[in-house]
């Protein structure tokens, strides 16, 4: 089974590209601190990158913006590929089956004045926050 989810901040602007077919794909990475610190005591960051395809990219170009924190399920794909200089190399990335948003980056002071309803969006997937689970976010 391949099957991975990932929390953390979008540190980037949403990368929306249209294909030759006229389908869109979006893409994104996702900032997730390692639960250890380094030699240093220092946590790291590793930056993992996200692709989205079909009509649940209608979704993430509405509700994903940069600061968000959000939670990503999916699958992990390895590309191969050659560079430049002929070098093999690979790339892995997740493929998301589902995106939801758990903490807006305008609200993360948690003064969210919204509902407290947590809709879904069952066309596409993909999930509204949760005002609930983001107040108990221990982070």
């Amino acid at each position: 089974m391949n099957k991975v989810v990932i929390t953390g901040v979008v540190p980037n602007d949403v990368d929306i590209k249209m294909t030759a077919s006229g389908s869109k794909i979006a893409n994104f990475s996702v900032a997730v601190r390692r639960a250890f610190k380094n030699h240093d005591g220092e946590y790291e960051t590793d930056f993992i990158p996200v692709t989205v395809f079909g009509n649940s990219v209608q979704y993430i170009e509405n509700n994903i913006q940069k600061r968000d924190r959000v939670a990503v399920s999916g699958r992990i794909q390895i590309d191969k590929y050659t560079d430049r200089d002929g070098n093999k190399r690979s790339r892995a990335s997740v493929i998301a089956d589902n995106v939801e948003v758990i903490l807006k980056a305008s609200n993360q002071n948690f003064s969210n004045t919204s509902n407290n309803s947590s809709s879904s969006n069952s066309q596409s997937g993909f999930s509204e926050p949760n005002e609930v689970f983001t107040k108990e976010l221990p982070f």
